[in-house]
């Protein structure tokens, strides 16, 4: 059932793209770009991450200020580095 509701729905977007004159080609244009925008955005947290706890060590500005706002933010205290004592 849901299958043929899905299907009559992409009919009619294939429809309504030949009567406006966009392309599946464009949409499908769009859908790689966003998914290599979010390859690069966890790629960039991930290595911001491994260069903050290398190079600033544990305990570290980044580090507590992220404490402080789950903290606040939930009521929550956290400790991201768990191998010092605070």
């Amino acid at each position: 059932m849901v299958a043929l509701f899905l299907q009559g729905n992409r009919q009619d977007d294939l429809e309504k793209s030949k009567t406006t004159g966009s392309t599946e080609e464009g949409a499908m244009k769009l859908y790689d770009l966003s998914v290599v925008i979010i390859i690069v955005i966890v790629a960039a947290v991930a290595i911001g991450g491994a260069i903050s706890s290398k190079y600033l060590g544990d305990d570290n500005m980044v580090e507590e200020i992220s404490e402080e706002i789950v903290e606040t933010q939930t009521g929550i205290e956290v400790d991201l580095s768990p191998k010092t004592p605070e």
